[in-house]
């Protein structure tokens, strides 16, 4: 949720630092769904960025 918001607010390093620690966590918890949802986002908001 946090890095949804910073990517509202255009900050999408910091929308990537927080749903990198979010796939993390959600990995830890064994939710792989949610974290591959994280991940998936990650690597769209990193392909922007370029």
């Amino acid at each position: 949720e946090i890095g949804e918001i910073y990517e509202a607010d255009q900050d999408l390093e910091q929308a990537i630092a927080y749903l990198e620690k979010s796939a993390d966590l959600f990995h830890s918890e064994e939710v792989s769904t949610s974290a591959n949802q994280c991940k998936q986002k990650v690597a769209q908001l990193a392909a922007s960025l370029d």
